[in-house]
């Protein structure tokens, strides 16, 4: 395990600089879009941008590791994340910030394929648990160590932007260095949509809905606790434990749904999460709960909230044949992309109409729709044996180990190699019949 490590140590050396550069930029275009004075909705939209432009680099970026290789394809897109956050630094205008926050999800989206095709080639099935343990410590150490960066200059000016730009920079050194060989890009198999959501409607949904409230909390928080009043410092405390909760809660709630029906495990977290969220929102208002009880309810609600997406991998992993997981998860994840791209925007819109509570009661809503949803299904369908069900696997905040399928297999939906398949199958029952 020590010697995989070692080989792929340039690797997580690039990806933690990288992550700490993502974190910081992410809460310093939040707290400084508020003193530039843009409205809240166009504040939501910019920070979903991350995720439109991070959809599209998952479409592309299989194209460019096939053709340059992985290491070239880190470094330009490392190099464009620094460019665009200059950019930002420079131009303060919330058009411009929008277009270059969706290069920078294109950038960034290009990176985790890389990353996480490079993990997959080196690990096996005796280390790939400890392999992804790794992954998420990483993910998890570089986003909470980019929150505190925020508080080294003031927000209001260009120093913070300079910083970042110079933290993704460094994350090209290692990796660029490194001598060890880049690996293959290998062609998943696949699997439709329509056939997966028959499969799991609750895998699919609670993928979907994961996505949007993760996108709440990492996109938006930032710009609510500025509303609010909290001073740059607090809000980078605030950023750290919902990072910190993301990605410690998912381990026991995961392990401990490994002996039961998932959904009810679902059910129960995101009940749990709307009655505490509605709560907050409701006491927030007659100034019963106060801001740091507010605080406090916002980060215990994100612990549950980030644990939904492996929950409902897991559980649609459960209702697959063996074969067909990977290419699965990789819908999955787009799925959970589109999420996070209308889960900021619907926070910022609640906030509009509902005032300083209005991203709570997002929340709310969201987890209440999942809640019966879910109720509704396990009345629809009962859950697969224990025996014959996946053991759940903890995923990074960002991404998933599978990102590399998905990059592949949103290429085209059905590719030349399937279309064989079927061509030979019929060909086969009409012999059978003959």
């Amino acid at each position: 395990m020590l010697l995989v490590i070692g080989r792929s140590w340039a690797l997580f050396l690039g990806l933690f600089l990288l992550l700490v550069g993502n974190g910081l930029q992410g809460t310093l275009l939040g707290v400084r879009s508020q003193i530039e004075g843009f409205s809240t909705i166009l504040s939501g939209v910019i920070m979903a941008a991350y995720f439109a432009g991070f959809l599209f680099g998952v479409f592309w970026a299989s194209r460019f590791i096939r053709r340059v290789g992985h290491i070239r394809v880190f470094a330009a897109m490392a190099s464009l994340a620094s460019a665009t956050i200059l950019v930002m630094g420079l131009w303060v205008s919330p058009w411009g910030w929008l277009f270059m926050r969706l290069l920078t999800g294109v950038a960034f989206a290009s990176v985790f394929v890389v990353v996480e095709s490079w993990i997959n080639e080196e690990a096996t099935n005796e280390t790939r648990g400890q392999l992804l343990a790794v992954y998420t410590i990483v993910t998890v150490v570089g986003l909470l160590s980019g929150q505190f960066l925020l508080n080294v200059a003031e927000p209001d000016t260009l120093e913070l932007f300079l910083v970042t730009s110079l933290v993704v920079s460094l994350s090209l050194i290692p990796l660029l260095l490194t001598v060890a060989p880049a690996p293959a890009f290998d062609h998943p198999s696949e699997i439709k949509l329509r056939d997966l959501f028959h499969a799991s409607p609750v895998g699919v949904v609670g993928t979907f809905m994961s996505g949007l409230l993760i996108g709440s909390y990492l996109s938006y928080s930032a710009v609510f606790a500025t509303d609010i009043g909290l001073t740059p410092a607090e809000v980078s405390i605030l950023m750290a434990l919902i990072c910190a909760a993301g990605g410690i809660s998912p381990w026991p709630l995961g392990r401990f749904s490994d002996r039961m029906d998932r959904r009810i495990m679902i059910s129960a977290m995101m009940g749990s999460s709307f009655a505490i969220t509605i709560i907050a929102g409701g006491l927030y208002d007659v100034e019963v709960l106060g801001l740091n009880g507010l605080l406090g309810v916002y980060v215990l609600a994100a612990a549950t909230a980030f644990s939904l997406y492996g929950l409902s991998v897991a559980y649609t992993n459960d209702n697959l044949e063996a074969e067909q997981m990977v290419a699965a998860s990789a819908i999955l994840l787009l799925i959970n992309a589109c999420g996070a791209i209308i889960g900021p925007i619907g926070a910022s819109l609640f906030q509009e109409m509902f005032g300083v509570s209005g991203p709570i009661f997002f929340i709310a809503a969201s987890c209440l729709a999942m809640f019966v949803f879910t109720l509704f299904r396990m009345l629809q369908r009962a859950a697969p044996q224990i025996d014959d069900r996946t053991v759940y696997a903890q995923s990074p905040i960002r991404a998933t180990v599978v990102m590399t399928s998905m990059a592949q297999q949103l290429s085209q939906d059905v590719t030349a190699e399937q279309a064989e398949e079927d061509e030979e199958s019929e060909r086969q029952a009409r012999e059978e019949t003959v």
